[in-house]
């Protein structure tokens, strides 16, 4: 998990960045480069590079809308998750989420949990978070891969706190379910 000094070190060098300081900007994309790629991943299956770029063109745009109404890593994720919704709406086509597509078998390329040993457990357990909706998926990730709290996944994913629970409590139900199977 991110210590608390991590999080105002972000808001300083955001800060920094609005003030006019350019170099302020670099320190903050090589923070996040991968929590966010890995965050895309998550909610799209496709493009991944490509949306990470777009996300911190949009934050670089737009940091100036930063209220300070949630820590500026929800805000981040905030922005990411419009790019990746904005880009889903566009394309206008069956889209693909991490490791599923409809009517089709989960996805054996790489993604984020590839990393993971190439047991038959591992490969159960990619399935089952493959299989989750994909609310519970990225609710799932954010707390158990970036390790954030229930307000800044609420802030994130723009839903209650009670919600973010329940979707957590969902997915665990469900993958224990899953895997208790294997």
């Amino acid at each position: 998990m991110r210590e608390a000094s991590d999080h105002a070190s972000d808001e300083r060098l955001a800060l920094r960045f609005l003030a006019g300081d350019q170099g302020a900007f670099e320190p903050l994309v090589l923070r996040y480069q991968n929590p966010v790629h890995r965050f895309v991943c998550w909610m799209v299956d496709e493009n991944a590079e490509d949306l990470t770029q777009d996300i911190f063109v949009e934050v670089h745009r737009s940091l100036a809308t930063w209220r300070h109404r949630s820590s500026f890593r929800a805000w981040i994720y905030g922005v990411a998750r419009n790019v990746c919704r904005r880009h889903l709406r566009d394309e206008g086509t069956r889209r693909r989420f991490w490791g599923q597509a409809e009517h089709e078998p989960v996805d054996s390329g790489p993604g984020p949990l590839q990393r993971l040993d190439d047991s038959e457990q591992n490969r159960a357990l990619l399935e089952a978070i493959a299989n989750l909706s994909a609310a519970q998926r990225v609710t799932l990730m954010l707390r158990a891969w970036e390790g954030m709290s229930y307000d800044e996944i609420a802030a994130v994913t723009a839903v209650p706190k009670g919600t973010v629970r329940s979707r957590l409590h969902a997915a665990r139900q469900s993958l224990a379910k899953t895997l208790d199977k294997v």
